[in-house]
């Protein structure tokens, strides 16, 4: 897995902890789970789509591939449906769970150092045949 991947599903998951213990004390059980459901899914659906991002670019096995794609398509998007329409968690839990995922991937992003090399300058400096700075593109 992606070292951003790895860090955003633990800061993911250290959300959804505080999140549900605050819900919990606050005696809202419902809401603690429909965040922790929408969060859980939310991880599943990013963690499926960078695989067959993965897989895409490295060209491996399609039967990796279809694997993938029936296992997120079909199946995670019918579970994800079926727990809207039973309308036992709010609304307003599972979309803030939903939110979570990508708000840590945010966090991460911007917040966490990377390793990866800093972008080239955008102008290179060159000495001309006259002696004097000519800035090149």
């Amino acid at each position: 897995m992606n070292d951003l991947l790895k860090r955003s599903v633990k800061l993911t998951v250290i959300f959804v902890i505080a999140i549900a213990v605050v819900s919990a004390i606050m005696h809202q059980p419902r809401f603690a789970a429909g965040i922790f459901i929408g969060s859980i899914w939310s991880v599943l659906n990013f963690v499926f789509t960078f695989n067959l991002f993965d897989i895409a670019l490295l060209k491996q096995s399609k039967a990796r591939v279809w694997l993938l794609l029936v296992v997120k398509f079909p199946l995670l998007y019918v579970i994800g449906f079926l727990i809207l329409v039973s309308r036992f968690y709010p609304v307003a839990s599972l979309c803030a769970g939903l939110a979570l995922m990508p708000a840590s991937i945010a966090i991460s992003k911007i917040f966490v150092k990377s390793k990866e090399l800093p972008p080239p300058p955008l102008f290179a400096v060159k000495r001309g045949s006259s002696g004097k700075d000519r800035r090149e593109c």
